[in-house]
C-alpha cells in the first residue's frame, strides 16, 4: 500500500522542472550581477569610444581656431617687378602692393617713341589686372596718358603712371584681419576674389561651425558632469567632474578619471555595489533633447551641423561650377572679338594665294609678249 500511495503521490508530478525552477531562483542574484556587469562593461566602452571621439573633434577644433588658417597667406604674381602680394605668415599685419604703374610707364614710354601699339607690354598689363581681379575687386578707368587708374572701395591705388596707395591687413580689434588702404586708412569691404572669399568663409561657415560645435560640446560637458558630480566611485569618492574644460577647445576626460577609473562614479550611493544609477543617466542623455542645443539631442545636433557643412560645400561647389562655365563662356566671347580666327586667317591666305597666282601668270604673259616684240623687232 505504501509503495502505491508513493506512486499515486508522484504520478503527474515534474519534479525535474521543480529542481530547474529552484536552481534559477538560486541563480537569479548571479544573473542580476552578470548583467549589472556586461552593462559596466558596455558603458566603459562606450566612454572609451567617447573619449576617442572627442580627441578627433578637438584635433579638428584646433586645427578650425589656428591663426595661420584664415589670418595668414601668401599671394604672387610671376613678375614681382610688375605686381606682388605678401602677407607673411606669424605677423598682425600685412601690406599688399600692386606695381602696375610701371608698366603704364614702359607703354607710354615704347609708344611715344616708335609710334606703335606696344601689344606685348599691353598684353602683359592686361594679364596682371586680371591676376588682380582674382585677388580683389576693383575698378578701373583710362587715363589721359593712357595708362590704367585703379582703385578699390573708391580709393585710388594706381593713377597713371604713380601708385597712390596700397592694400594692407590690419586687426581692428576682433582678433580678425579685415582689409584697408594703408595710407588712407579707409576700411575695405572686398565683394569678390579670393580675398573676399577667405573673409566671408571665416566670418560665415567657419565661425557658424565652430560656434556650432563649441555649444555641443559645452551642453555635454555641463550634462554629464551634472549627472556624474553627485555619484559615488567603487572607493566611495564623490565630487570629480567626469569632462573638464569649457568648451570645444579644451574639452576632454578628466586625467584624474583616466588615471585611475576605479574613480568613476557611476553608483547613486556609496558602498552600493553593482549600482550603475548614475551610470544609466549618463547613458539616457543620448536620447534626451537639449534646450540649449534647440531641442534637439545631442546626436541630432551633431548631425545637423554635419548636414549643414555638407550642404554648404555642395552648394559652394555647384556655385563654382556654374562661374567656370560663365568665366570660360566669357572668355570664348573675347577671344572671338580679340583674338585670332584660324577660319578667317585660312580664308584670307587662300585668296593672297589665288592673287599671287594671278600676278604671277600676268608677269609671265607680259615677260612672253615683251619678247615677242622684241623679236619681231628684229
Amino acid at each position: 500500500m505504501s509503495n502505491l500511495g508513493v506512486a499515486g503521490l508522484a504520478s503527474g508530478f515534474d519534479w525535474k522542472s521543480l529542481v530547474s525552477q529552484l536552481a534559477d531562483v538560486d541563480r537569479a542574484p548571479e544573473r542580476v550581477l552578470q548583467n549589472d556587469q556586461n552593462k559596466i562593461y558596455q558603458q566603459n566602452n562606450a566612454y572609451a569610444g567617447i573619449q576617442t571621439e572627442l580627441t578627433v573633434l578637438k584635433s579638428r577644433i584646433t586645427t578650425l581656431q589656428s591663426t595661420d588658417l584664415y589670418q595668414s597667406r601668401q599671394t604672387s604674381v610671376s613678375d614681382t617687378t610688375v605686381g606682388q602680394a605678401t602677407a607673411a605668415a606669424g605677423t598682425g599685419v600685412g601690406n599688399y602692393g600692386f606695381n602696375i604703374a610701371k608698366l603704364n610707364s614702359q607703354i607710354e614710354s615704347s609708344e611715344s617713341r616708335t609710334g606703335l601699339s606696344a601689344n606685348d607690354l599691353r598684353d602683359t598689363r592686361q594679364q596682371k589686372l586680371e591676376e588682380l581681379g582674382k585677388l580683389v575687386n576693383f575698378d578701373s578707368s583710362t587715363g589721359t596718358s593712357g595708362g590704367v587708374n585703379i582703385s578699390v572701395g573708391g580709393v585710388a591705388l594706381v593713377t597713371e603712371n604713380v601708385v597712390s596707395d596700397r592694400l594692407q591687413t590690419y586687426d581692428p580689434g576682433s582678433g580678425a584681419l579685415m582689409l584697408r588702404a594703408q595710407s588712407a586708412g579707409t576700411a575695405l569691404n572686398p565683394t569678390s576674389g579670393s580675398l573676399a572669399g577667405t573673409i566671408a568663409a571665416r566670418d560665415g561657415g567657419v565661425a557658424q561651425l565652430q560656434s556650432s560645435i563649441n555649444t555641443l560640446a559645452g551642453t555635454l560637458i555641463q550634462q554629464v558632469n551634472l549627472l556624474h558630480g553627485p555619484g559615488y566611485g567603487l572607493n566611495g569618492s564623490s565630487g570629480t567632474p567626469f569632462f573638464t574644460g569649457s568648451g570645444s577647445g579644451d574639452i576632454q576626460v578628466s586625467s584624474t578619471l583616466m588615471a585611475d577609473p576605479s574613480l568613476l562614479q557611476a553608483a547613486g550611493a556609496p558602498g552600493a555595489a553593482g549600482d550603475n544609477q548614475v551610470a544609466r543617466g549618463i547613458a539616457t542623455l543620448a536620447d534626451q533633447t537639449q534646450g540649449a542645443l534647440g531641442g534637439i539631442t545631442f546626436g541630432q545636433s551633431y548631425s545637423t551641423t554635419v548636414g549643414a557643412v555638407g550642404s554648404s560645400l555642395a552648394s559652394v561647389t555647384q556655385s563654382l561650377a556654374d562661374q567656370k562655365s560663365v568665366e570660360s563662356l566669357l572668355g570664348q566671347q573675347r577671344s572671338s572679338v580679340s583674338g585670332v580666327s584660324m577660319d578667317e586667317e585660312l580664308s584670307d591666305l587662300t585668296r593672297f594665294q589665288k592673287a599671287y597666282e594671278a600676278s604671277a601668270r600676268l608677269m609671265s604673259t607680259v615677260n612672253s609678249m615683251l619678247d615677242t616684240v622684241v623679236h619681231l623687232g628684229l
